[in-house]
């Protein structure tokens, strides 16, 4: 950039040369190096404004690619977190299958000694029954040989 103001100022210089040796009167002279000295001028200021701007362009583009640095960052993390979320699903998946598995057998296993204890129960009602028949008959037997002379008493 710097380069660039130096080749402005070497027209200049020789315009500024060559229109002091010439035979103009004196105030063309000086009005016209004035004009060069301040399109020189003019040209010093849009070079360092362009540089100015050049500047501030590069600046602009470091902060981009240093945005474009973070996005690819975030999107790696976010990539990683992803993955993360989706083990941690999966995995939630597998014990809720697990649990209701162990759930399902666990019900199973209650029905089943809830079955044992009805039958426990119908059968010791049974055996009650039996027994009690079984009483009954003796009783009557019982109350049939009070009736009945006694064998040994005889």
């Amino acid at each position: 950039m710097r380069r660039m103001w130096w080749l402005a100022t070497i027209p200049a210089l020789a315009l500024g040369c060559a229109s002091g040796s010439s035979n103009q009167p004196k105030s063309e002279t000086t009005e016209t190096q004035t004009q060069a000295q301040q399109a020189l001028q003019q040209a010093a200021d849009a070079q360092k404004q362009a540089l100015a701007e050049q500047q501030k362009a590069e600046q602009l583009q470091q902060e981009v690619m240093q945005k474009q640095k973070d996005l690819t960052d975030t999107q790696a993390r976010l990539t990683a977190q992803r993955t993360k979320a989706e083990q941690a699903q999966r995995q939630a998946q597998r014990l809720s299958a697990n649990a209701q598995s162990e759930a399902q057998f666990q019900q199973d296993q209650a029905v089943q000694a809830q079955r044992r204890q009805a039958q426990q129960r119908q059968n010791q009602s049974s055996q009650g029954n039996t027994s009690n028949q079984g009483n009954t008959s003796d009783q009557s037997n019982t109350s049939d040989q009070s009736n009945a002379p006694n064998p040994k008493q005889q």
